[in-house]
């Protein structure tokens, strides 16, 4: 069953993973850096001004700064923040060019002053309410050509996986949406756990964010419409975090598909595959 949000319970899993996430290499850096800032640069010029919305402990707002983008960064964990600070200083920034604070502090920034705004990993840790809030805080402090970089995660990849996660997809996201647990009863989940040979594993785990605290999923299929609605244009998404075979067999295979991961996670990130086999996604969109 998914978690209802609490902000409490949020802030301590991100404290106790501080060190982790500050220093985590992800691919989805990789894809913002080569293939969707080349994009926007294209529109927008070189003169980029940024906000790395989120940016953890740093460590890609250090290397836009190196790379001659004007940018900024807004954490809100006090252990991400202090990681962030110090990586900034160290690289000969100034202290300004990293603020502590959550969706409110986006409202700093002057209208329309920002070219683009990245948010890495997220949309999908903001309370409900943040969620619908924050579109429209970018939206006001993008110029008018401004362009909107975030991560999602794939709520499809739950439906790939034949675990617990593709149960709770089939009622999450099938069964009570369609109101079919009024109509056919609670007994159409055990008939499906039936058709699953692990519908209860893996284990609770301790360290995956979805077993300790609110996670959002996103539908890929469905962004486009839902990023139209806060007033943005879907120009392309990109997966990342490939998993080519259910993680529960995974790790049989772990050694032979590491290149293999290798070669999709920039080079085929918007192939159809993603839609199904990639833990998470990234859009780019334009403000409109």
């Amino acid at each position: 069953m998914a978690k209802d949000f609490n902000q409490e319970e949020t802030d301590i899993y991100f404290t106790n993973r501080a060190e982790v996430f500050a220093n985590v290499t992800c691919c989805r850096d990789d894809i913002f850096l080569d293939l969707i800032l080349p994009k926007c640069k294209e529109k927008l010029g070189d003169k980029i001004k940024l906000i790395d919305f989120g940016c953890g402990g740093g460590k890609l707002l250090v290397k836009l700064n190196d790379m001659g983008i004007d940018a900024y960064g807004i954490e809100r964990n006090d252990n991400l923040y202090r990681t962030a600070k110090e990586r900034m200083l160290r690289a000969g920034y100034e202290e300004s060019r990293i603020m502590k604070g959550g969706v409110e502090t986006l409202r700093k920034f002057d209208p329309k002053s920002i070219d683009v705004v990245s948010l890495m990993g997220v949309f999908q840790y903001l309370s409900p309410e943040d969620y619908e809030e924050i579109f429209g805080d970018i939206h006001n402090v993008l110029r008018d050509d401004g362009h909107l970089v975030g991560s999602f995660q794939n709520a499809l990849f739950d439906f790939f996986n034949l675990n617990r996660y593709t149960m709770n997809f089939y009622k999450e996201k099938f069964i009570r949406p369609l109101g079919l647990d009024k109509l056919l009863g609670e007994d159409v989940y055990k008939d499906l756990e039936t058709l699953i040979t692990n519908p209860n594993k893996p284990e609770i785990s301790t360290v995956f964010a979805n077993d300790n605290v609110y996670v959002r999923t996103t539908n890929p299929i469905t962004i486009e419409k839902e990023l139209k609605e806060k007033n943005f244009q879907l120009m392309e998404k990109y997966f990342f975090e490939f998993y080519f075979i259910p993680r529960l067999i995974e790790k049989k295979y772990e050694t032979v598909l590491t290149q293999f991961k290798k070669d999709f996670e920039v080079k085929r990130s918007t192939e159809w595959f993603g839609y199904f086999m990639a833990n998470a996604f990234l859009t780019h969109s334009i403000k409109i």
